[in-house]
């Protein structure tokens, strides 16, 4: 069997149920019909009014896809609406229009509809993906035949394979963490933590196995909700970048912009000279020692393959050197 893996996305028009809010259903609907042309198993979570467009643009794969309708007042933390808009008029510092309670809420329900799709598995497949019903339109590097062959079975590890775009202080992230696993209430360090965007942990693309899969959104959901109900409401990744560092065993993580989301899935090889040694400057500022270590001996292997600039390879072999006197020399390659 070359695929056992089940894709999840979902859609809900907040342009149309809400004018003004987002851009229409037309916009994402026309960007989505290459995501529908998957030949693979897939779940679809939309509003009723989706139903229709999303049965036709499947209509050669019918028996290998599931729709399940949703009202938006039935997706879980919608109950929290009133407290997220409250909690942005006390504090919102990254305040973005574009952001509003309910954008939040449907990107919070992306693990909340992985979670039940791993449960459900009416596919009765080894793995999943998550895959944003719009994503053909920032990540160019959706092209059908190669996402196909990406998502060989071979290919998909049992962790969660994730992007990273960018890092986060360590030390930040640990003390945040901490607060958390203690139940500290309104704790400074996540007003710091939420003081800006933080960029980490992709969350437009991700693949498991049912085990890590299931692991992951379980915590990332019960985050997310605690973060509402602490005062905060802003930025689903950075609850995605907390649970790489509280486990980072169930990780596989790859690195690139959003636009590398599927070129870089199976190994590095874009934007190597650009956002990636970025990255691994960002690791190695914010004392990730070991990841920076992992990256940049990954990097210098792409030298071999003329990906990697004479100029960039001396500045990751520099890195190399001086990341190996901060681990420990068990876990040096």
């Amino acid at each position: 069997m070359l695929h056992s893996i089940t894709i999840v996305t979902a859609y809900f028009p907040l342009g149309d149920l809400y004018p003004g809010t987002a851009r229409p259903s037309s916009y994402y609907l026309e960007s989505a019909k290459e995501l529908c042309k998957l030949p693979l198993p897939m779940i679809f979570f939309v509003d009723p009014s989706i139903t229709k467009t999303i049965s036709k643009n499947r209509e050669q794969f019918s028996k290998q896809t599931v729709i399940h309708e949703m009202d938006i007042k039935e997706l879980a933390f919608y109950n929290h609406k009133d407290l997220i808009e409250a909690n942005r008029k006390t504090y919102w510092p990254t305040a973005d229009s574009r952001n509003t309670a309910l954008v939040h809420i449907v990107t919070g329900n992306k693990h909340v509809f992985m979670l039940r799709a791993m449960q459900l598995n009416p596919f009765q497949t080894s793995h999943f993906a998550w895959i944003d019903f719009g994503i053909a339109h920032p990540c160019r590097s959706f092209v059908l035949d190669n996402v196909v062959k990406s998502l060989q079975l071979h290919l998909v590890p049992k962790e969660v394979r994730v992007l990273a775009v960018d890092d986060i202080d360590a030390d930040l992230l640990r003390r945040v963490i901490v607060s958390y696993q203690k139940g500290t209430d309104n704790d400074k360090n996540l007003r710091d933590y939420y003081s800006t965007y933080r960029f980490g942990i992709s969350g437009q693309f991700w693949t498991c196995g049912l085990y890590y899969g299931l692991s992951y959104s379980q915590e990332v959901i019960k985050i997310f909700e605690n973060h509402i109900l602490n005062g905060y409401g802003h930025g689903e990744e950075m609850c995605l970048t907390m649970v790489h560092e509280m486990h980072p065993d169930w990780f596989q993580i790859y690195y690139g912009d959003y636009s590398d989301t599927f070129t870089n899935y199976n190994g590095i090889c874009t934007n190597i000279n650009g956002r990636v040694v970025t990255t691994l400057d960002r690791l190695m500022e914010n004392k990730h020692y070991i990841r920076a270590l992992q990256l940049a001996t990954h990097l210098l292997a792409q030298k071999q393959a003329g990906l990697l600039t004479e100029q960039f390879s001396l500045c990751v072999l520099f890195r190399i050197i001086f990341a190996c006197s901060y681990v420990p020399h068990k876990i040096i390659p």
